[in-house]
């Protein structure tokens, strides 16, 4: 079997079957066709032997049997030869179905159609039988076969195509089926519990329409599928971070994932509450809030930024009326999402707008522009327009700017303005009233033109006003002319001058309008030229001479100078100018004159007579280069045979006499200048000039060599040589003697070295310039060199302030190293080493060793060390003052500080180890118990720390001994003070006055209240006294509460009130002193040591005659009471009959 070359080709899998589908109506039409063929095919079997040695059919060779693509679909390509006999046979697909491609007449496909292969059977292999109809002979093309695979096919497919001869033609296909590609761009936003991913669809849909996407997050794998981006994927835990891929899926299948997104965290979401706002009014400043859900605070921005502004915290700020929108905004945090924008949008009303300012009148003709400035304040709204209002009378002038006229205002009247401004919402408040301004008549100037005018003059002009005030005059170009406000002119030059006239009012009339007039300033010939000065030279004479006064008002184009006698001229733009020409030896005077636009001026006053004379010349022979030291004298002539003169130009190098005696002050480059001044015969000759080398010699000796000995070693010293040869000195050269040793520097000293220890040594030295080395110095006086020593000296270490260290140092000589303070205001030292601390601080000692006879001076060491505190002494002389539950303890500082001011003091109580800190004696202990004995002990603490505690005070006591409060039934408070009772008695802080608290009997009357105390730790008796702070009444008596009688045996008798004897009153009745004694009379208190006493003053009536009624005879006292008896017994028995 014949088959092509043919190329596999995969087949996309979503090319849409191109398969098709026969209506019912057409099938009549197919059958008809079908028929027609088949007529064809009986036909061609009629004619079969004839025809098939003719029929070649075969693929196209320009082809090479090529699998091509065209559209959606697979193109095969054929060509024919001796098409018109040709037959298939008649041969099927083995269904019954003829599968044959015509071809017509010319070789094209008929109207059949292109053959698309049935899908139904196109899979597998398959056979295709090639017909033609008619035409001629001769090869000719059949355009295609094509074949379309239909959707989701993948596989293997056969064609065996069969000529006309029923050879066969083999292609096999195989079919893939395409996937779409990756989406792209993939993005997620999170929710709350969700993220929404957005992506790109991809580039290649795989030949088949995109059915859905699906996205994964990553982790936990949830998914969302759809038919476009975006998705959103829920379920998603909040605070977890995800990443999401996305693949597409068509007919043949899904894509690979695409890239996966950057990592998003779903976050809990936060709603924002910002309820409306009614409307504002412009001009305020409200400041608005709102509420997150989360907790967090919104913030807040304005979207109408030309109506409102406001911070991020809700300070709201009104641009001018209208709408205003806010948005209340949560950005949200790593917890929650960004919150939902809320707008308000509410109304801003304008108000009216402010006052105007500044309003300024400007008087007119019965009228007034008055000018002023816009208000601050707009009210928020537009300023629709201005009014201003005089006064008196009320005129207005209203307008929409600055400034406003207001008219049909009386001349000579006063009036003041204010402006009102209005807007939306009115007319705003008046501004301030202006100044007053009076409207004034108008006046006129009558200025007449001037004509043309002459440079050098001076005239008055004058103008009139129609008020009959007087003008006044100002020049506008006053380069050209000036004038004085009464009218004289003065002309600066030439030109066109402009003057103004004007008025500027009165009380009457209003300044007048400005009137100018313009003329010509016409120039004059210039002045004359002054100073003519002549210069003679050789046949010439240069004159100078200075400008004219005057220019004649145009600038001067040339000047004239001319000689008498002879006339010989020059001419020139300035002073000086040559007159040549002349005869030497004739005396000349000189006259100028300057020429302007208007002409030639007159002729200055001659000059003095100056005389031109012949030149002369010098002749002055290079010297050649002399030697630095040496005086030559130079020589030169002049022409003249007049005698020559020198001088220097280069100082710095040589000097010369005018005579020219040469000194040289350096070396280097010197120029002498050879001059001849001239006579009455001659001209001053041109200066000559020369220049020569100086050159340098070598230096003289250096002086006063001293050697100063080391270790195998001297340093000479010495001073430099008067004369240095006149070049600077390079270097000297210090020799030694004997040996030859030599050093050689710049500058002194010298230090010789490898010499020998113990051989004395002179030296000598020499100087070397550019010129060479100069003779030696004389020797100095003979030194020795010595050994060298040096010290070892320890660092010591801090030291503490108080120590006496001794320092120690050796020296490798074996000498003994002295000792020194640097730094004497921290520290001290002796030679031989002992230490004293003046205070603490940086401390540095030096160690010397000053050599003898043998050794050099050692090299100084030194060593610092810090001298730190130590705690200071104990303080001393502690002692205690007792007071109430407080002691107060004094003390002395301690002699010895440590080094370092004592920043504070602790004294401690003991018992109880109660403290107090402070800066200095005394220190009170507070919060002691009242009765408890106490020993202080105190510290001193320094930067160093705390000191040792001080010997302990003797045992202290607190006590309460004197109480104070107001009394009933007076002004002011009492005092109550204990005494007695010992070191240790005590008030309780109970104690004091107040209400009585054991009421007596009705005849017992305490206006005054009580005074109770208690006291403890007492022993025997105590004293109390009471001072009231007003006098208690005559009468008064003095009454206890407690046991009449005194305890018996520890039993003590039952309390009552009873009067207290031995009580003391003080002349001015406000004193009382009383004492009780420990379980006696009146203490109310078994325990031993402590007493308890209520007392309180008793103030009894006093009666008129107390001795007329007899209480004190007991027979009186019965008598009385059988009448009272009686008397009884009467009244009983009336009432019991009424």
């Amino acid at each position: 079997m014949k088959t092509p070359k043919i190329h596999q080709k995969q087949v996309d899998r979503n090319f849409h079957q191109s398969q098709k589908i026969i209506a019912p109506a057409a099938f009549k039409k197919q059958i008809l066709k079908f028929l027609g063929r088949l007529i064809l095919i009986i036909f061609s079997l009629l004619t079969y032997g004839q025809a098939s040695a003719a029929c070649n059919l075969s693929f196209s060779t320009t082809v090479g049997g090529q699998v091509t693509k065209s559209g959606s679909e697979y193109k095969y390509t054929f060509s024919a030869t001796d098409y018109a006999n040709c037959d298939p046979g008649g041969k099927t697909d083995g269904t019954g179905s003829s599968l044959g491609i015509y071809v017509d007449a010319i070789g094209n496909q008929n109207s059949a159609g292109n053959k698309t292969f049935p899908s139904s059977s196109a899979h597998g292999t398959n056979n295709v039988y090639i017909m033609s109809i008619g035409g001629s002979t001769g090869p000719t093309n059949i355009d295609a076969f094509y074949y379309t695979p239909p959707n989701g096919y993948s596989g293997a497919d056969s064609f065996t195509f069969y000529d006309f001869n029923g050879s066969p033609y083999t292609v096999n296909v195989t079919v893939t089926a395409p996937v779409p590609g990756s989406p792209t761009g993939v993005t997620a936003t999170p929710g709350s519990g969700q993220a929404s991913v957005a992506f790109a669809a991809p580039a290649s849909d795989g030949g088949s329409a995109i059915l859905d996407y699906t996205v994964t997050s990553s982790p936990g794998g949830f998914t969302a599928t759809g038919a476009g981006s975006p998705l959103t994927v829920t379920g998603l835990t909040n605070g977890t971070a995800y990443t999401f891929t996305v693949t597409a899926r068509n007919a043949n299948g899904s894509s690979a994932a695409s890239t996966a997104s950057s990592a998003v965290t779903p976050k809990a979401t936060q709603t924002i509450t910002f309820n409306p706002l009614g409307a504002q009014t412009f001009g305020t400043t409200p400041t608005l809030t709102a509420t997150a859900s989360s907790g967090l605070t919104p913030t807040f921005t304005s979207t109408t930024t030309g109506v409102c502004t406001i911070t991020s915290g809700g300070a709201l700020t009104f641009v001018t009326a209208g709408s205003c929108t806010i948005n209340a905004d949560q950005a949200g945090n790593a917890t929650y999402s960004a919150a939902a924008t809320v707008p308000q949008t509410f109304t801003v009303n304008a108000i009216v707008p402010g006052a105007p300012t500044a309003a300024v009148g400007t008087p007119g003709d019965t009228q007034v522009s008055v000018a002023f400035t816009a208000p601050a304040s707009n009210g928020g709204s537009a300023i629709l327009d201005y009014t201003v209002t005089a006064s008196p009378g009320g005129a207005t002038a209203t307008g929409a700017a600055s400034p406003l006229n207001v008219t049909g205002l009386l001349n000579g009247t006063a009036y003041t303005f204010t402006v009102t401004a209005r807007n939306s919402a009115g007319p705003g408040s008046a501004s301030t009233a202006s100044s007053a301004v009076t409207p004034k008549a108008p006046q006129t100037i009558t200025f007449n033109p001037l004509g043309a005018q002459t440079f050098g003059t001076t005239p008055t002009l004058t103008a009139t006003a129609s008020s009959g005030l007087t003008p006044t005059f100002t020049s506008t170009t006053t380069g050209v002319c000036t004038i004085t406000s009464g009218g004289a002119l003065t002309f600066v030059t030439a030109g066109s001058c402009t003057i103004n006239a004007d008025q500027a009012g009165n009380a009457a009339f209003s300044a007048a309008t400005t009137v100018p007039q313009t003329f010509t300033v016409n120039a004059i010939v210039p002045g004359a030229p002054t100073a003519a000065v002549g210069t003679p030279g050789d046949t010439q004479v240069s004159v100078a001479f200075t400008a004219p006064a005057s220019n004649g008002g145009s600038a001067i184009l040339d000047y004239t100078v001319t000689a008498s006698p002879g006339g010989a001229t020059a001419t020139g733009a300035a002073s000086p100018l040559n007159v040549t020409g002349l005869t030497n030896g004739t005396a000349y005077t000189f006259t100028v004159t300057a020429r302007n636009s208007a002409g030639s001026g007159s002729a200055s006053m001659a000059s003095s007579a100056v005389t031109p004379k012949a030149a002369q010349t010098i002749t002055f022979n290079p010297p050649g280069a002399q030697t630095f030291g040496t005086t030559p004298t130079l020589t030169a002539t002049a022409s003249s045979t007049l005698a020559v003169t020198f001088s220097s130009t280069t100082t710095g190098v040589c000097t010369v006499t005018s005579g020219g005696a040469l000194t040289f002050v350096t070396a280097g480059s010197c120029t002498i200048n050879a001059d001849q001044a001239g006579n009455g015969t001659y001209l001053a000759a041109t200066t000559v000039g020369r220049t020569f080398a100086v050159n340098a010699t070598v230096p003289g000796a250096p002086t006063a060599a001293v050697g100063t000995a080391g270790g195998g070693q001297v340093s000479v010293a010495f001073t430099a040589p008067a004369y240095n040869g006149g070049s600077a000195i390079t270097g000297y050269t210090v020799t030694a003697s004997p040996g030859g040793a030599s050093v050689s520097g710049a500058t002194s000293p010298l230090v010789v070295t490898g010499l020998t220890n113990g051989t004395p040594y002179t030296f000598t030295v020499t100087a070397t310039n550019l010129a060479g080395t100069g003779a030696a110095s004389t020797a100095s006086t003979a030194v020795t060199p010595k050994a060298t020593q040096t010290i070892t000296f320890n660092p010591p270490g801090d030291q503490a302030f108080g120590t006496t260290p001794t320092l120690s140092a050796t020296a490798s000589s074996g000498l003994i190293p002295t000792f020194t303070s640097t730094t004497t205001g921290v520290c001290t030292i002796t030679s031989g080493g002992a230490l004293t601390f003046v205070t603490t601080g940086t401390c540095t000692i030096n160690a010397d060793q000053a050599g003898d006879g043998t050794y050099g001076v050692a090299t100084t060491i030194s060593r610092t060390f810090a001298v730190n505190p130590t705690v200071p002494g104990a303080p001393t002389g502690t002692v205690g003052t007792a007071g109430n539950g407080q002691v107060s303890v004094a003390f002395t500082a301690p002699a010895f500080n440590g080094g370092s001011t004592i920043t504070g003091y602790t004294v401690t109580a003991s018992p109880g180890g109660a403290t107090v800190s402070g800066a200095a004696s005394p220190l009170i202990v507070t919060g002691l118990t009242n009765g408890t004995a106490y020993t202080f002990t105190v510290t001193a603490t320094n930067l160093a720390g705390t000191g040792a505690a001080s010997t302990a005070s003797v045992a202290v006591t607190p006590r309460l001994l004197t109480v104070s409060n107001p009394v009933s039934g007076m002004t002011g408070a009492a005092t109550a003070t204990l005494s007695g009772g010992g070191s240790s008695c005590t008030l309780n802080p109970t104690s004091g006055f107040g209400a009585v608290s054991h009421p007596a009997t009705a005849d017992k009357p305490m206006p005054y209240g009580e005074y109770a105390f208690e006291s403890t730790s007492c022993a025997g008796t105590v004293t109390m006294t009471i001072i009231y702070p007003q006098a208690l009444p005559a009468g008064v008596q003095f009454w206890k509460y407690g046991p009449a009688t005194a305890a018996v045996g520890g039993a003590v008798a039952a309390s009552t009130w009873f009067q207290l004897s031995g009580a003391t009153l003080s002349g001015d009745r406000k004193t009382v002193t009383y004492s009780i004694t420990d379980n006696g009379v009146g203490d109310s208190n078994a325990a031993v040591g402590s007493i308890r006493d209520p007392f309180a003053p008793v103030v009894i009536p006093v009666m008129s005659d107390p001795s007329s009624i007899p209480v004190d005879a007991p027979w009186a006292l019965v008598s009385l009471s059988i009448v009272l008896g009686l008397l009884g017994v009467r009244w009983q028995q009336r009432q019991a009959r009424g």
